[in-house]
């Protein structure tokens, strides 16, 4: 199981290696310390290629990976790391066209998304209470919502939707042979209640391990 870290301010990525439903073992790859901007040279090419390799990595070995998203429920929009993002994706995408080839397997993706701010965060309290399923004074900040049953029908969700099909078009662009595979065709959507923030990587362990059967 893979955890790729998109949101501005990252965690480290993750791998765990789950057997009979345990974690027995965990991979941790080194995350970057936060510039002020691009210019920053903290974003060197050997960041880069470091960020690139974890993603590639994820994409090519795990068989469920999770993206954790920060996500604008307010605005309808997911909201990426700058710098990293979108090398990231497109990495995890070389990624799961490497496990294709070599295994025939279809990566199982996870879209985790978490609010992006307070009045996102405001924003998703409201709409969760809207159908049903409010936080309870029970329930942990690690707890995940579902919302693959109706993020077709809802357009606060809209950026995550497109978000999905363009990795799914990504994929198809690496040749004739990856046009038929219908990859992430069991994605799944799920979200946290509140926003996480970069030094909770205890909790971002706690949020996976008790999300995966």
């Amino acid at each position: 199981v893979g955890v790729i870290d998109l949101r501005p301010k990252l965690s480290s990525d993750r791998i765990y290696l789950i057997d009979d439903n345990s974690c027995v073992g965990k991979a941790i790859f080194p995350s970057i310390k936060q510039g002020e901007d691009d210019s920053d040279p903290l974003y060197d090419d050997s960041t880069f290629d470091q960020q690139a390799a974890t993603a590639y990595c994820i994409g090519s070995e795990c068989s469920t990976v999770y993206l954790m998203i920060s996500y604008d429920f307010a605005n309808e929009k997911t909201v990426l790391h700058r710098a990293f993002g979108g090398t990231k994706l497109m990495s995890f995408v070389d990624g799961t066209r490497k496990s294709w080839e070599t295994r025939r397997s279809r990566t199982k993706l996870i879209v985790l998304l978490v609010p992006s701010s307070i009045s996102s965060e405001n924003q998703l309290q409201s709409f969760l209470s809207s159908i049903g399923t409010a936080t309870d004074e029970t329930e942990t900040k690690t707890d995940m919502h579902d919302l693959t049953n109706i993020i077709k029908d809802n357009t606060m969700l809209k950026g995550a939707k497109v978000l999905l099909e363009r990795l799914r078009s990504c994929f198809e662009y690496g040749g004739e042979e990856f046009h038929d595979v219908e990859i992430f065709k069991d994605a799944e959507f799920v979200c946290v209640g509140s926003n996480l923030e970069k030094s909770d990587d205890n909790r971002v362990d706690d949020m996976i391990l008790k999300h995966h059967p």
